[in-house]
């Protein structure tokens, strides 16, 4: 059964997200303990989460997105990391309609993503 969650900063999805980061993403390894600590540290005043896409209980996809700062507080920066197995199978569509209710927190007027292929 596939499933939407909220992200809620446990090591099980910290260890998962990386998991699913680096079958995607081969420029760099990403590393649960960084994620960890970077996330610790982030700017709380701006919105900034994740959604995470699960296939039963096994992680398959995340969306992560954030506020912009300053004069950019309107614009949504994203990026989705989906698992290859399951591309073209409607996810990506799943967790992009899911960020759109969510970002209208902060009256979002603009998206940006850079796509990883």
């Amino acid at each position: 059964m596939i499933k939407i969650k909220n992200f809620t900063e446990t090591d099980k999805e910290f260890e998962e997200l990386a998991r699913v980061d680096n079958l995607v993403n081969h420029d760099s390894i990403n590393h649960p303990d960084t994620d960890k600590k970077d996330w610790k540290v982030r700017d709380k005043s701006l919105i900034r989460d994740r959604l995470l896409l699960y296939n039963n209980n096994m992680l398959i996809g995340a969306l992560y997105y954030s506020q912009g700062r300053d004069e950019n507080n309107r614009t949504c920066f994203y990026t989705l990391h989906l698992d290859p197995a399951y591309n073209y199978q409607g996810y990506r569509q799943l967790l992009y309609n899911k960020m759109l209710k969510l970002v209208e927190k902060f009256h979002c007027n603009k998206l940006l993503t850079g796509i990883y292929e």
